[in-house]
């Protein structure tokens, strides 16, 4: 039986492959969609080797390498691709799936390669957040004409669902659950992945205040002004790419963005998710 399943999945994915590139018709009067628009230059971080892991001392460092390992890139890239052709697949066969969603308009010169934190967040303001959706339609900042995702089912409940779906309705039983059946799980499924977002998103953010909570009394940081209202400014610090805010009278009357400041650092608690600036001098 095992060996069955694995035959059909592998048959998924060449019918999802052959589909996706054999078909020029986007999914049910989608438009279609070119290349991925954007890659974002991404940090990393380690924990040194030499602490024990009960110390309360650790060392955290912050790299950031010209280009990903090729692997990774790869291996994301694959995941886009396979996901894309479920959607389409599925769409085409009429098997219902949960479907991850933007269906927005980008504006013009949106796409690109960006690193310098004023054009990220120029970018980044286009875009609203993905959602979860029984219908088809287009992931904007992907690029795709619609995307079902699949490949992660041991940590992902959501790619779980959608490969019980495929394998189902691949042995000649149909889909497990009707669409019907699947809008009445979305709300609980929402909660869940907002709940799991947020911390994804304040995993890497928490390790990046522990290092600047080391090295902020001995050293100042560089940020960049990218987004301002009447009472503040938020900056980028590219050395660790998160954001703060500081105070607009400490930045002076005129900020413009992509502005560099050299940036002292006070309080920061790493579990309470609290950072603040003490101090912003210009450095142009």
């Amino acid at each position: 039986m095992k060996r069955k399943r694995l035959a059909l999945l592998v048959a998924f994915i060449g019918l999802g492959l052959s589909s996706a590139a054999g078909d020029d018709q986007p999914p049910r009067d989608q438009k279609k969609y070119g290349p991925m628009p954007w890659h974002l230059v991404d940090t990393w971080w380690a924990i040194g080797q030499e602490t024990p892991f009960e110390s309360l001392a650790v060392d955290v460092t912050i790299s950031d390498p010209e280009q990903p390992p090729m692997a990774q890139l790869l291996v994301s890239e694959m995941m886009i691709l396979a996901n894309a052709a479920a959607a389409v697949w599925a769409d085409k066969h009429g098997v219902p799936l949960l479907f991850r969603t933007q269906d927005i308009e980008l504006g013009p010169g949106s796409s690109g390669v960006w690193t310098k934190p004023e054009d990220i967040q120029a970018v980044v303001r286009q875009l609203g957040p993905p959602v979860m959706e029984t219908a088809p339609r287009r992931h904007a900042s992907l690029g795709v004409a619609a995307y079902a995702p699949i490949t992660s089912p041991l940590r992902r409940y959501v790619d779980f669902i959608n490969v019980e779906q495929m394998r189902s309705a691949l042995e000649g039983g149909g889909p497990h659950f009707s669409r019907e059946d699947l809008e009445r799980m979305l709300p609980e499924l929402a909660a869940r992945m907002d709940a799991v977002g947020q911390i994804q998103r304040f995993r890497p953010r928490y390790w990046k205040l522990v290092y600047l909570k080391r090295h902020c009394r001995e050293r100042t940081f560089t940020g960049v002004a990218v987004d301002e209202a009447p009472l503040w400014v938020g900056l980028a610090l590219p050395e660790v790419q998160i954001f703060v805010r500081a105070h607009r009278e400490m930045l002076g009357e005129k900020v413009r963005p992509g502005q560099h400041f050299a940036l002292r650092l006070g309080k920061i608690d790493p579990l309470t998710n609290e950072i603040r600036v003490l101090e912003a001098v210009s450095e142009e």
